[in-house]
Parts: structure tokens; sequence; C-alpha cells
């Protein structure tokens, strides 16, 4: 298998994540930041070949096959453009975009340069994710009527780019966009309408969302937040029984959910050797290399931002 160079767009604490898995057969290979001193240090800290005092010179380079973009929510579209227009592959952190016309772009210049582009939703190339499709897949659990999510963090509001309203941030853009993305992945179609309710800081940034998503025969709901204990589960109700997830999000080596069915419930443990970032990267280059399918795709990220856009600009503020 040819080797590929990965690109860091920034410093961003995430390629901490990704890096260590670039050693066997890719290549963690340069940094791009605005503070070259910066950049620098990152090369020593990660052994890097090359570090750039720009982000577009980290795009110029021709060594360099597949950025990786880890900047903030509101600077993901026009760097990812960038990217490609420099004909570079291009994995983008979640959430892709806060605007669905902003995904179209992108599609059509990736489909014209003829690069591969995906969002990271990690958690989906864990086989415990995988595993609860197969079971809702198999009929155990009969028809979905019902999916129910919680993901809450606990943030103080200081100096964060999540706080920044205009910088794309908000709960609805860094947790619910996981909710969002699981349900769709798990029902297989998309809503056919949606509604939410958010509670604003002081700055104007949602840090309490609660979403309603509407399918042809189900109902999904979810809510998420900042300044709750940190907690994840997730329900889904079916005319024969359910499924209940401890940790749909954040999925670890050893995981597991439980099936409700009359008869009994049976636990369901998954073991995944690998660390979901390593599957992730090695699905990317598979694409790139193999024109291996991509679990996250840009049809995927296209619904996934267009259904968060309906629902941020749906909501209704609760005082």
């Amino acid at each position: 298998m040819k080797p590929l160079n990965w690109g860091f767009l920034s410093t961003a604490r995430i390629n901490s994540k990704i890096i260590p898995w670039l050693k066997d057969i890719h290549l963690a290979y340069a940094v791009g930041s605005r503070d070259l001193a910066k950049a620098k240090a990152y090369q020593k800290e990660w052994k890097l070949q090359k570090a750039f005092g720009s982000y577009e010179e980290l795009l110029e380079d021709p060594k360099v096959d597949i950025i990786y973009n880890a900047l903030p929510n509101h600077m993901h579209t026009e760097w990812t453009l960038k990217a490609i227009q420099n004909g570079k592959h291009v994995l983008c952190e979640k959430p892709f975009a806060t605007d669905p016309k902003e995904v179209r772009k992108i599609i059509a210049l990736a489909k014209k340069n003829k690069v591969i582009v995906g969002e990271g939703f990690m958690y989906r190339h864990h086989k415990h994710t995988q595993k609860i499709k197969e079971i809702i897949e198999s009929g155990v659990i009969g028809k979905i009527k019902t999916i129910d999510s919680i993901f809450n963090i606990s943030l103080s509001e200081g100096p964060n780019i999540r706080f920044d309203n205009p910088n794309g941030g908000g709960c609805l853009w860094d947790l619910g966009c996981y909710e969002v993305n699981l349900i769709r992945y798990l029902m297989s179609e998309e809503p056919q309408s949606v509604s939410g309710n958010m509670f604003l800081s002081p700055k104007g940034v949602d840090i309490d969302f609660t979403g309603t998503l509407k399918f042809k025969k189900a109902k999904a709901t979810f809510t998420c937040s900042y300044h709750k204990t940190r907690y994840e589960f997730m329900t889904i109700k079916g005319t024969k029984g359910e499924i209940k997830i401890p940790k749909p999000f954040k999925p670890l080596i050893d995981e597991s959910f439980s099936l409700h069915l009359p008869n009994g419930t049976i636990k369901i443990d998954v073991h995944e050797p690998r660390d979901p970032y390593h599957t992730e990267i090695e699905n990317f280059s598979n694409a790139v290399l193999k024109k291996e399918k991509l679990l996250v795709d840009l049809k995927d990220a296209y619904h996934n931002a267009l259904t968060l856009r309906k629902l941020y600009d749906s909501a209704k503020i609760i005082f």
C-alpha cells in the first residue's frame, strides 16, 4: 500500500487522537499554524517532518496527501475548500459545517477535483455502533417507535471557542451533532420534520438544547447540555423490545449495551481492540487508495448539517 502523508491544519488537541496511529503505514507528516514558533514546537513534540507558519503553506506542499481539518467550526468550510483546491483529500472534524449550503459547495468541488472528503465521527467506526445497527436491522426489536438520547458535559464559561456564538459555538453543534448523526444512522432515513428548544448563555450561545425529529413512523428526542454532570445514554424502543446504550458516543475498548425483550434481558458485550480513531484513519486511507466506501461520507455530512441547521433555526429560546 502506498504511504499517505497527513498534514494537520492547526495544533488542535484532537490531533493527539490521530497522530499516534500514523506510524505503521501512513505518516503524520506536517503541521500548519499561524504561529511558526508554535508549529515548530509541535513538530518537535510529535516528530513531524515539516512545520509551516501558515495554513496556506501546508496546503501548497506537494508531498501532503491528506489534510486533517480540526480548526474551529466556523473555519471548517473555508479551509476544506482551500485544501480541495490544492488537490488534497480532507478528513474534517465534526460538525462538518453549520450551513448545508456550504456542504453542497464542498461536494461540487470535491467531485471536480476528484478528491475524497469525509466527516470525522470516530464512534461510527467502532464495532459497538455497528453491532447496535446490526441488531436493529435483524428485526429482533421490531420496528423502531422512539429513540431518546442524552449527551451532557460540564463546562465553565471561561475562554473557550465553544462559547463563541459567531464561531459555531454551542452544545447543539458540539454534542447534539453526535446525537443527530447516530439517530439518523440507526433510523436509516431522514427526518420529515424537526423542532427544538434552547437555553442561551449571557453571550447568546446555546448551553442547553432539546430537539425532536419526526420520521415516517417514529419519533426521536435528544437533549444536550454544557452545565450538567457528564452523562450519555440512548434508549431505542421498538414494537417487540428495546435497546439501552450506556455509552453511545464515546465507546471504550470493552463496551456493552442491553437488549430488553418480553422473555428477558440480554447483555451484549463488544470488544473492539483497535482505537476507533485508528479504524477511522484506515477507512479514510483505504477510500483514497482502494476506493473503499467511507463510513461517514459527504452525503451523510450534508444531511447531518441540514438537520442540525433546521433544528437550530426552529428552536425557541427558553428563559
